[in-house]
């Protein structure tokens, strides 16, 4: 498995932002509406006394998505929604180790619309003794339903995940007409799917997450800010990203001054 960090979003600086990154079809103020919804019913069953502060952001991608700091090692508690040129509205959120899709499966199905959720982490993962160094890398994609399936409202999945010193591979849900399924009958488990074939069924679906002109078209370059206020953030949760990058793996190169 090889994936270029300069194939990536900002060539990867913004990781683990836009490792893993969510896409609902559907309209931006559908989803903030949603959201709202959700923090109600969270409010009456449990009897919490959450709520939503939903601001709008503009500025360039960097600034919109830079606005999800500082990063939670516990729950995620700010999403940022960004509309694109396709009919796709990207969405991420603050977790430390990426976008949570169990949320982007959640407003598929409220929202009665497609949902999509990828990974496209580097694999740099290297075992000296018993100490770890590097990324486990992985490329999965998930395609999300209005209807429940046999897991959830999970249409399709394929998944290629370096784990417990070695590659798995896996898929569920009927292919989808556009994958290469030759690709999965490879005798190496690490190409059975790679970071071109993710990128193409992503591209099938009008999304095209790794290009920063694709987000905040001239006609619709306001994002949202959902901020989730009252819940149970525990104390020294929060990380920086350049923590948040260590936490993950990620050495970047320390500057000389």
């Amino acid at each position: 498995m090889i994936i270029k960090s300069t194939d990536l979003l900002f060539s990867d600086k913004l990781a683990p932002i836009t490792t893993n990154m969510g896409f609902i079809q559907a309209d931006n103020q559908s989803v903030v509406d949603e959201f709202h919804i959700w923090i109600q019913e969270i409010n009456s069953r449990l009897d919490r006394q959450l709520s939503i502060d939903d601001s709008k952001i503009s500025g360039d991608l960097e600034t919109v998505l830079r606005s999800l700091l500082p990063l939670q090692r516990s729950n995620s508690d700010k999403f940022v929604l960004i509309p694109t040129s396709s009919s796709w509205i990207a969405i991420c959120d603050n977790g430390y180790r990426g976008t949570d899709p169990l949320t982007i499966g959640y407003l598929a199905e409220k929202l009665n619309c497609l949902a999509c959720w990828f990974v496209a982490r580097p694999h740099s993962m290297k075992s000296i003794g018993f100490s770890r160094l590097g990324r486990q890398g992985a490329i999965i994609f998930e395609l999300y339903g209005p209807k429940q399936t046999e897991w959830l409202n999970l249409i399709r999945q394929v998944r290629l995940e370096y784990t417990l010193e070695k590659w798995e591979f896996s898929e569920f849900g009927k292919p989808l007409p556009f994958e290469n399924t030759k690709e999965y009958q490879s005798k190496k488990v690490s190409d059975k799917f790679s970071f071109n074939s993710l990128s193409h069924c992503l591209r099938e679906l009008d999304i095209f997450p790794f290009s920063d002109e694709f987000y905040l078209p001239p006609d619709s370059n306001v994002a949202h800010l959902i901020q989730v206020q009252g819940g149970e953030i525990i104390p020294g949760t929060s990380v920086s990203l350049q923590q948040a990058r260590r936490l993950v793996g990620i050495k970047d190169r320390q500057s000389r001054s």
